[in-house]
This record gives structure tokens, sequence and C-alpha cells, in this order.
């Protein structure tokens, strides 16, 4: 069961209890397994704020978020505005598994190499991810799924809404995280109930640093 809800408040703080009651009558008083959060530019001063809000009331096992340039949830498009959209889904028997992936300069090559992907991955997994533009080099990572899931699908993609590196303010359960990429491997979109990719234990949470010159 998935449900969205919507404000284009410039007080997203003090709406933020209203959003959460909405999602929560929609899921049916289920604890969602994922949340995602997408805010404009307008917003990022809140985004802790947004996010011990979203744990304390919604309590999500995965939290994925970002500032993006517009957004869309229920049947508003915001562009050039104050606005929030939260999308929230129950999926009984998925299992989602969150980890995020090192950069690291290659010392001989100087070229960047990543590295913490999950080892394990059933064939039929797929990734949503959250990526910051300014520090995670794009080919190097389509290249890796690529090649190390190659078939799996992917979804998600570059954050917007930014102004360079560490703006990007990504969201997780644990933290807002700034230079990072952040995944999510699930099997949710294809078939529940599902298990889905790597291990239940193995969240893989790392840092580093900016692959930016």
């Amino acid at each position: 069961k998935c449900a969205v809800v919507v404000t284009t408040t410039p007080d997203v703080v003090s709406a933020l209890d209203g959003l959460c009651d909405r999602l929560a009558a929609d899921l049916e008083g289920q604890t969602p397994d994922l949340v995602v959060a997408h805010y404009t530019p307008h917003h990022s001063g809140d985004a802790r704020v947004i996010h011990a809000k979203l744990m304390e009331r919604l309590g999500p096992r995965v939290l994925m978020g970002c500032p993006a340039v517009g957004i869309i949830g229920e049947e508003v498009e915001i562009e050039s505005q104050t606005g929030l959209t939260l999308w929230a889904a129950h999926w009984p028997g998925a299992e989602l598994v969150p980890f995020r992936l090192d950069v690291e300069i290659d010392e001989e090559t100087q070229t960047p190499r990543i590295s913490g992907w999950p080892e394990t991955v059933p064939e039929d997994a797929g990734f949503l991810m959250l990526v910051d533009p300014y520090t995670t080099p794009a080919d190097e990572l389509m290249d890796n799924l690529r090649e190390r899931y190659p078939g799996a699908p992917v979804m998600g993609g570059m954050v917007s809404g930014t102004q360079g590196p560490g703006d990007a303010q990504l969201m997780t359960e644990l933290a807002v995280l700034r230079h990072r990429s952040d995944f999510v491997d699930d099997d949710a979109f294809h078939d529940l109930p599902a298990r889905v990719c790597n291990e239940p234990d193995n969240d893989i949470t790392r840092e580093y640093p900016s692959a930016s010159a």
C-alpha cells in the first residue's frame, strides 16, 4: 500500500504533523517500510527538523530524501515556490536494505573508485538511489551497476536544487548527510511478498570524500 501527501505552505515545520497524520491514515496505521521526502530548496534549512519529525511520527524502516528544483505530489506539480512531498509505502514481506558507497581516488591513476557494494543481491532485486551530482562520479557509478548487477532496474537519480558540494543534504533514517550517495536495495517494485537483496543485518554505512577536483 502506498500513499503520498504534499504541502506548499512556507511554514513547513508547522505542517509536518498534519502531513504525518494523513500518511498514517492512508496507510491504515501501518509502519511504513519506506518514506521518500522531496523538498524544494526553500526548505533546505529545515532538513534536520523534517528528518526528526518523520522519524518521530512515522518511524519508517528506511527514509530517503533530498532537495529538488521541482516536485510532484498528489495532483500538484511544484516549481519556483515552496513545497514538500512525502511518499510512503507499506510492503508486507518485503525487505529493504539501505547502504552508502565510498568514493576513493586511486593514487596511481587518479581516477575514482567506488566501494561498499552489497556482496549478495537476488536476481530480481532493484535499486532506488539518490546521488549527489557534485561528489559522485556518475559514469563510474553506472558502469559499476551494469557490471555487478546486469539487468537490475535502477530508479532515482541525481539530486537537483543544489549549488555545490555539500548542498545535497541527503536524508536517511540515521541522519541528514552531505557528500553522499544513498541507495536502497529493494525488490518491492517486483513481486510481493518478496525477499530483498542483501542480508537483513548488513547495513553498510560509510563516509566518502568528495570526488570533485
